[in-house]
């Protein structure tokens, strides 16, 4: 399917967030492509790395997805801490959860944590949302909240690789792209519009800050993790090569 990107874009509003209706985003955002593959894999990957997980912590719950999923279907810990910056996201989630016992929602940024230590530390589609700037700190934070050889499962979109701002636009354009088609395709409309909604924040740099599997990879050690997977969910590297869904596991040292 052919879509005319830069029509679209213009009809969409700049400087509002993806997840600015929290109902409307949890329903879509099981329709994006291999999202529900990756949910799979991270909840895969923190079983095997964590095989007791008596504390877990969850970055950037949003809406939930990965925490109910993790809360429900993965067990075996003694607390379950998931936190969220976004009010109105927070109240959607603290909505669905409910009262869920070893569950504690937190609406903070993990920059507040302080004096607590995790064996599990998970999250899908959240470190996108840090600046480029502030990644490094980022990872920094979450390496100084795992005990000693503990693992960070994240599900993550990645573009290609850029080293100037028309790199990087282009390969927003190229992914993003790709997804809208797929979403359009299949006749998942909310979440082609909310795709469409990332890559105009991506290109003006509001709340989007996707970068490279080799950008992030060079972050995480250079944080003091050991890279001990990354696999990619998908597309296939026939369809996008270098960019797409993927899942790395990070131990800490």
């Amino acid at each position: 399917m052919k879509v005319n990107l830069e029509k679209l874009l213009e009809n969409i509003p700049a400087g509002i967030s993806v997840i600015r209706n929290p109902r409307d985003y949890d329903r879509a955002i099981r329709t994006h492509p291999f999202y529900k593959e990756m949910l799979t894999q991270i909840i895969d990957f923190g079983r095997a790395y964590s095989p007791k997980r008596k504390r877990v912590l969850e970055i950037g719950a949003g809406t939930g997805t990965l925490t109910e999923r993790a809360v429900f279907g993965v067990g075996q810990f003694d607390k379950y801490i998931a936190i969220e910056p976004d009010e109105g996201a927070f109240r959607f989630l603290k909505e669905k959860m409910g009262d869920t016992p070893k569950l504690e929602l937190v609406n903070d940024r993990i920059e507040n944590l302080a004096g607590e230590k995790f064996d599990l530390i998970i999250s899908s589609f959240v470190d996108h949302h840090i600046p480029y700037e502030k990644k490094k700190e980022y990872y920094r934070k979450i390496h100084s909240l795992l005990h000693p050889e503990k693992a960070y499962v994240s599900g993550e979109e990645f573009v290609q690789d850029f080293k100037n701002e028309k790199e990087r636009t282009d390969a927003l354009k190229k992914y993003h792209g790709w997804v809208i088609r797929k979403c359009l395709e299949e006749n998942h409309l909310l979440m082609a519009m909310i795709e469409a909604q990332a890559l105009k924040n991506g290109i003006e740099k509001f709340d989007e800050y996707k970068t490279s599997l080799k950008k992030y990879l060079e972050r995480m050690r250079s944080a003091g993790f050991e890279i001990t997977e990354k696999r990619k969910i998908g597309p296939d590297d026939s369809v996008l090569k270098n960019s797409g869904i993927y899942v790395v596991v990070g131990k800490s040292r």
